[in-house]
């Protein structure tokens, strides 16, 4: 026998509900527009709920962008720190060599060195007096690049008192000896070595 309403079965419930839902028109009526009214204020809720709830999200993604992109930054930064102090070091072990061997064995290579860092700051806190020490010792040597720097210095008044007639002196020196940067400062100054 098959399962389920026969036809006629169903078109007796039909007419049933009908006349049930005739009778209760009314007051079914005023239930389904209430209900209607609250689930209209329900959906607006959601809506509302949502739209925040997606602003919410965007802006914390934003805010964790920029928190991300700052951190990100100051790693970049104490990364370099880090390089530059491991390469100060390592300059400072180099300048404390080179400050020992021309101040144990008075090499004028040594000491134009020295000088040279100390005009630059590469590897010591830069100090012009230091410098033109280093590059006299140098220069009185003979060490025709300690010469040239130590007369631009002169020339200048970097490190020590401007005096021209020194510097002449010292491009002088350097330029005797065949060096060509010496040789043009004195062709600048329109004198001959």
């Amino acid at each position: 026998m098959p399962e389920g309403l026969s036809p006629a079965e169903v078109g007796k419930e039909i007419a049933e509900h009908k006349k049930h839902s005739e009778d209760a028109g009314n007051h079914h009526d005023q239930h389904d527009r209430r209900l209607s009214i609250v689930e209209a204020v329900l959906l607006s809720f959601v809506a509302v709920l949502a739209a925040y709830s997606g602003y919410a999200a965007a802006k914390w993604g934003t805010e964790s962008s920029v928190t991300l992109a700052t951190a990100a930054a100051q790693r970049t930064k104490a990364n370099r720190a880090d390089t530059e102090a491991i390469v100060t070091r390592t300059l400072d072990s180099a300048s404390f060599n080179a400050w020992f061997s021309a101040f144990i064995a008075g090499d004028a290579n040594a000491q134009y060195f020295l000088g040279n860092m100390y005009q630059t700051g590469r590897g010591v806190t830069k100090n012009d007096t230091e410098a033109v020490k280093w590059f006299s010792k140098a220069a009185e040597q003979g060490h025709t690049g300690g010469q040239y720097f130590l007369a631009g210095m002169y020339e200048k008044g970097i490190g020590v008192r401007e005096d021209k007639g020194e510097a002449v002196n010292w491009y002088r020196k350097a330029a005797r000896q065949g060096h060509p940067l010496a040789q043009k400062a004195l062709q600048r100054l329109n004198l001959s070595w």
